[in-house]
């Protein structure tokens, strides 16, 4: 076809085909849409909480305790608060069996250091450790602990989620120092 030259009128789409056609493009795209949000708006399984520790001695040996690296896990399939190291689950608390839950900013002193006099600006903040403390009702029926040391970067998301998962409230306690 030569630029200019118009089609045969036979040839030309009729105005209800083009109708039709934009009908037709505007329902593609409308369910692409519905199914985007329908997407979007189911829950995950789970959710996880990268850069945490568990404090595994803590409740019995605090000078002692050592801690595991992984990340926290709210699982909504099997109601489970676990702690994953090593993508293998170290801990699973069943959320009906959670009595109380505590979150404690606890403020870290440095301790002089004659090479901190380099790095003075680490004098000026001390660090700051988020503790969250779980008591609940191991498979024996005796009371138990876990502590974990959560991350700053989603520490508030990481409680927010606990609490509206379980239902029951955090109890955040004020740092004395």
């Amino acid at each position: 076809m030569i630029v200019g030259q118009q089609l045969h009128p036979l040839l030309e789409p009729s105005p209800v085909q083009l109708v039709r056609k934009g009908r037709r493009s505007l329902a593609r795209l409308l369910a692409i849409l519905f199914a985007a949000a329908a997407a979007i708006s189911v829950p995950c399984a789970s959710q996880d909480f990268s850069k945490a520790e568990w404090l595994k001695a803590a409740a019995t040996d605090k000078e002692n305790a050592k801690g595991v690296k992984g990340f926290l896990r709210l699982d909504r399939a099997s109601r489970e608060l676990q702690f994953v190291s090593d993508k293998t689950t170290e801990l699973a608390i069943r959320q009906d069996a959670i009595k109380s839950m505590v979150y404690q900013a606890v403020n870290e002193k440095i301790a002089f250091n004659p090479t901190l006099v380099v790095l003075w600006y680490r004098l000026l903040a001390p660090s700051t450790k988020h503790l969250f403390t779980i008591q609940y009702e191991a498979s024996a029926g005796s009371v138990e602990s876990a502590e974990f040391r959560l991350d700053k970067s989603n520490y508030l998301k990481a409680l927010d989620a606990v609490e509206k998962q379980t239902g029951k409230k955090v109890e955040k306690v004020k740092d004395k120092h």
